[in-house]
């Protein structure tokens, strides 16, 4: 049994890397790729996730960490808070993704990295992974060999609504 909105967001993702790369690809559970936590893999979904939910707690200074938003005037329960100050929280009509590729062991394995494809509301993961499905070289291109955090709007409608709202970078400093 498996969200059926993560399957989706796999299988965006999964389109992309049969398409375009000779990368061999093999699908493991949570659960065993955090136990391995220093090898590069794609995870989908947020607080369902292991891999996601050991990486947000193991980062010294995260890029990005979800709140919980008890208010009444929260549709969804969590915001996603960036260290640059800025924060986003999903709602009826817009729904929110993100994109974070990190480096799980950056001083053993300065090139190895892991990508997390997660979201707010039932179109976040989906609408995040269509994103980096569909715009994967966009944010190389930005982002060099640097961790970021990707920011993406979807409306609730529509996974392939999906469009770029932040792109916040570890600094080079």
């Amino acid at each position: 049994m498996l969200p059926e909105n993560d399957i989706r967001g796999l299988l965006y993702v999964f389109s992309l890397l049969q398409r375009y790369t000779r990368f061999p690809i093999y699908f493991q559970s949570d659960r065993e790729m955090a136990a391995h936590f220093d090898r590069p893999y794609i995870s989908f979904g947020f607080t369902s996730n292991d891999c996601t939910r050991k990486h947000l707690e193991s980062v010294e200074f995260p890029l990005a960490t979800i709140r919980d938003c008890h208010a009444d005037s929260g549709f969804y329960p969590g915001r996603l808070e960036l260290s640059d100050g800025s924060s986003y929280e999903s709602s009826r009509d817009r729904n929110i993704g993100i994109i974070v590729r990190s480096r799980p062991s950056p001083d053993l394995y300065p090139g190895r990295y892991c990508i997390y494809c997660a979201g707010l509301g039932p179109r976040g993961t989906p609408g995040a992974s269509w994103y980096l499905a569909n715009n994967w070289s966009l944010l190389q291109r930005r982002a060099g060999d640097r961790e970021f955090v990707a920011v993406i709007g979807v409306r609730s409608y529509s996974d392939r609504t999906a469009s770029l709202e932040h792109l916040l970078m570890e600094s080079t400093d």
